[in-house]
């Protein structure tokens, strides 16, 4: 976005919600507008300013940039992960063939189930186990682990993505994935 459409939407922002912003300084204003550059770059601004449309609609404080991304998220249509028990329901499901195509079955995981089980000779071990060391201890540390995978998964898909593209350099650099 550039500085024109920042200001643009910040004006809007302080007409909805005349308080917003009233006092700060010349110095805070010029930095508040940097911030916002910086954290909203890879929006346009129509999406933007759809989210801060939406947020008016329905709040009665003025956005903070974490609100205008959520908003974002919620137009972009991205979906919360699914929660431990329905991860655990896909791999109960493809445990039932998992002996002698766990390979496949594991492929066809997505791929956060597919962290959390590690790869698919555990599948295999996982579907030639007893019933009960399975429906206790191993779902109980399949879903922990879910949760760790999914969390961390959430947490990365929220850094901007110079962040992101700066990690994986890193990543590449010390011989990860």
């Amino acid at each position: 976005m550039t500085r024109e459409e920042v200001l643009k939407i910040m004006t809007y922002i302080r007409v909805s919600y005349p308080r917003w912003a009233s006092e700060l300084k010349p110095d805070d204003a010029r930095l508040m507008v940097e911030i916002w550059m910086d954290d909203l770059k890879e929006y346009s601004s129509d999406l933007v300013m759809a989210a801060v449309k939406s947020h008016r609609r329905v709040e009665k404080w003025p956005p903070t940039i974490a609100d205008i991304i959520e908003k974002i998220d919620v137009i972009q249509g991205k979906v919360e992960p699914m929660t431990g028990q329905e991860a655990w329901a896909l791999v109960r499901k493809a445990l039932k063939n998992g002996i002698y195509n766990a390979k496949r079955e594991y492929d066809f995981l997505p791929k956060e189930i597919q962290s959390a089980i590690g790869d698919h000779y555990a599948l295999k071990a996982w579907a030639e186990m007893d019933m009960g060391e399975l429906e206790t201890v191993v779902q109980s540390q399949f879903i922990k682990s879910y949760k760790i995978k999914s969390e961390q998964k959430m947490e990365y898909d929220k850094l901007p993505n110079d962040v992101k593209l700066m990690i994986e350099q890193t990543t590449k650099l010390i011989g990860g994935e």
